[in-house]
């Protein structure tokens, strides 16, 4: 008979087989021998390494394990680096497996690796063990997220959260289109939500006038504070509008928005342009920006006498941490739906102009295993918005093609043929059969012609749009649509 300990260890092992794929990290350096701090930082990680020395080796080990994790080391010189990158984008059965490229120039190379894998980091070598380990295990979390045990009690006291990725693909009706193409060109240009008066933005109240007061204030206090609460305030509404329709809610939602950095005006705004995309669960700027958001709840409440708007920042303030909220459901959602446009805004314009690399972060937060809100619907809105945006930006800023004439031959649509249809890109569904190869505006194929669309290859799309320009529409079997 098996003792308690014997017992003990087997049920253990059971458990840890049953519940959770096997971490395996393929470490790829070449000719070069392996590095000990890298092969340390894997195994702090869980990782069980397999070295490989060639493609083949890699091909080898791709074809025995279900998509482990691929380290190219390239950190010996560039000349590695552009090599790992040249035989990664070789391998077909690497596309769908997460992967790291280490090297000294890196993250100058994260277009190339995003066009040859599905989840990738590029991680500038040498760097600090635990913000890598970090990026690592949330890389091969997202590709495995089915795999693994259910996350319990992420923020909003939720509980039993779905092992998979969302699945976005939300019909919307014409009119709700309109609102999230508005949404998105309002994200994706500066100009456009700067021309617009703030009064648009801000429904009727009784203190309406010391409303704008105020948010002309925050404005002169710090210009990007106050683009940032029209553009919040879009984007959330345009979310509530979609997912609730209750005009009191939307009120109690554009008033937040714009109320959100309100403390900026007396504290200042040291940490307001911190960028959440970056800012990891423990780090003090998510601290700090959650205490200014505590800060405008105490400001409204005091000089607003507006109880629930005040409730509804703290309740922000309080998802941003990951603590539980005493709230009323619709305080919640309302929060929720605040957080999300806060989250989706910092990330593209946290520079203080349009950053498509922000905006693959974004997307790439909303599509991973635990994104910024746990509302499956939100989320599928805001990757909408976020989507239309980065499709919209070429077009509004200009700032990939600086010759608009060059701009708009590359949006000229080829001649298609019978049983073909052009779709808008922000229109794809699942299901949809492609009849010719997607491009990206400079001639890259991204993805190839005859492939049926689920929603996260949509989604994918939409995440290397931020990146790398994309068409604004796109040619399928007509049949399929």
């Amino acid at each position: 008979m098996l003792g308690v300990k014997g017992a003990a260890l087997i049920r253990a092992w059971v458990e840890d087989t049953m519940t959770a794929p096997l971490k395996i990290a393929v470490y790829w350096r070449g000719s070069n021998s392996p590095l000990t701090e890298v092969l340390q930082l894997l195994t702090e990680q869980k990782f069980r390494i397999r070295e490989a020395s060639t493609v083949s080796d890699v091909v080898s080990l791709l074809v025995r394990y279900n998509k482990p994790l691929i380290v190219a080391d390239g950190s010996a010189s560039e000349a590695e680096e552009n090599a790992r990158l040249l035989e990664l984008s070789s391998i077909d059965d690497a596309k769908k497996c997460p992967a790291v490229l280490l090297g000294a120039s890196a993250s100058s190379k994260a277009d190339q690796l995003a066009s040859c894998v599905e989840a990738f980091a590029a991680i500038d070598f040498p760097c600090e063990p635990a913000n890598a380990g970090k990026i690592i295990n949330s890389i091969w979390s997202s590709v495995h997220a089915a795999e693994l045990p259910l996350v319990m009690g992420r923020p909003g006291g939720r509980k039993g959260i779905s092992r998979k990725r969302v699945e976005h693909s939300i019909p919307l009706n014409n009119e709700q289109k309109q609102l999230v193409s508005e949404a998105g060109n309002v994200l994706a240009g500066a100009a456009i939500s700067q021309q617009r008066p703030i009064e648009e933005f801000i429904p009727n109240h009784p203190y309406k006038p010391f409303i704008l007061d105020a948010v002309k204030r925050m404005d002169q206090e710090d210009e990007w504070i106050g683009g940032h609460g029209k553009r919040t305030s879009a984007v959330s509404s345009v979310a509530s509008t979609i997912t609730v329709g209750d005009e009191s809610r939307l009120e109690n939602i554009q008033l937040s928005s714009m109320l959100l950095n309100v403390s900026t005006i007396t504290n200042g705004s040291p940490c307001a342009h911190v960028d959440l995309t970056r800012v990891s669960a423990d780090r003090d700027e998510k601290q700090k920006l959650a205490a200014l958001y505590r800060a405008s709840a105490e400001f409204v409440r005091q000089e607003l006498k507006d109880d629930r708007v005040s409730r509804t920042i703290n309740a922000v303030s309080s998802l941003l941490l990951g603590q539980p909220v005493d709230e009323k459901f619709a305080i919640v959602n309302d929060a929720q739906c605040i957080l999300g446009a806060e989250f989706v805004d910092r990330g593209c314009w946290a520079d203080g102009v349009w950053n498509p690399r922000g905006a693959n972060r974004v997307i790439r937060n909303l599509r991973s295993s635990q994104p910024i809100v746990n509302d499956d619907i939100l989320l599928g809105v805001f990757t909408k918005i976020v989507g239309e945006a980065v499709i919209a930006n070429p077009r509004i800023t200009n700032t990939q093609f600086t010759n608009r004439k060059i701009l708009e031959q590359a949006l000229t649509l080829p001649k298609i043929g019978d049983g073909e249809t052009y779709v808008d890109v922000s229109d794809l569904a699942p299901g949809m059969k492609l009849s010719q190869p997607i491009k990206t505006l400079d001639g890259l194929i991204v993805v190839p012609g005859n492939l049926t669309l689920d929603s996260d290859l949509i989604r994918r799309l939409w995440q290397l749009a931020g990146v790398r320009a994309v068409g604004t529409k796109v040619a399928v079997i007509t049949d399929s649509i």
